[in-house]
């Protein structure tokens, strides 16, 4: 089904004869694939959460919980900003009876469009492994770890919320790349050359997971934030009818200058 059609939801929920809880993971993800689809990117991160949203209420679900990005926070790319506009649609939905929430993370090894598959596939063919820059770094958790957390935080906390996880230290994705060719009994640079490809449109050197004025809190779960305030962004609500009429006009530059002007930090325009 598709997230962005009302049926297909409504159907999959009564299907399954009632949903007590939404795990909203239906996103596009890759940054430099959505700078080239920045409709589909739109369309889909946010209509579609808000569509998803909609038939959640309608159905009685009691809790959605959005999984969102680091990459929402002072977003570079239309991927993050996409993240942070559906955590707004959430946060500022009227309340009907379903519970919001938001979590967000980075990147989870072993996760379609993880890098360590990547890499593997790159030493078993004799290389070159590809690394961006040699500065990037990341963060990174485990399947298993992404889980529990996300699980947790859907059971905690109050309506309409933003949580945190925290992601321990970045990891450099230049020794992350060393060390699995050293792993792979081979020398970097030597046996399997590393080549650095430059910063993708959108791409950052490094994540952050919320901003200085987001004022996040510990919970009582271990490794869990909530935030405190949606900060300083935009007093104005996301306006989905407009933002679905530059989509279906193909505006890119409105559609860009409205993501924009909603997230405050963000630097779409640059």
């Amino acid at each position: 089904g598709d997230v962005k059609k009302v049926d297909h939801i409504r159907h999959a929920i009564r299907a399954t004869s009632g949903v007590d809880i939404i795990y909203h993971a239906a996103a596009y993800k890759h940054v430099d694939l959505m700078e080239r689809n920045p409709f589909a990117c739109l369309e889909n991160n946010v209509i579609g959460t808000a569509t998803v949203a909609e038939v959640a209420e309608e159905t009685g679900v009691s809790q959605f919980v959005l999984i969102s990005s680091d990459k929402a926070v002072r977003p570079t790319s239309l991927m993050g900003a996409s993240k942070r506009l559906a955590e707004r649609c959430l946060m500022e939905r009227a309340a009907k009876g379903t519970q919001f929430k938001a979590v967000r993370f980075g990147n989870v090894l072993g996760s379609s469009g993880s890098v360590v598959p990547i890499f593997k596939s790159q030493i078993a063919a004799g290389g070159p492994v590809t690394v961006t820059s040699p500065e990037v770094t990341r963060f990174f958790m485990t399947i298993p770890e992404a889980v529990e957390l996300v699980l947790a935080a859907g059971a905690i906390g109050d309506d309409r919320q933003v949580f945190m996880l925290e992601m321990g230290e970045p990891v450099r994705i230049d020794t992350l790349a060393r060390k699995m060719i050293e792993l792979s009994g081979f020398v970097p640079d030597v046996d399997i050359p590393i080549t650095y490809t430059g910063l993708k449109s959108g791409e950052k050197e490094y994540e952050e997971l919320l901003t200085d004025d987001e004022n996040a809190t510990r919970t009582d779960a271990d490794r869990i934030w909530v935030l405190g305030s949606k900060g300083s962004d935009s007093s104005d609500e996301v306006d989905l009818g407009y933002l679905l009429e530059l989509i279906d006009g193909e505006e890119e530059e409105k559609l860009r200058a409205y993501a924009h002007s909603l997230i405050t930090g963000s630097k779409l325009l640059d």
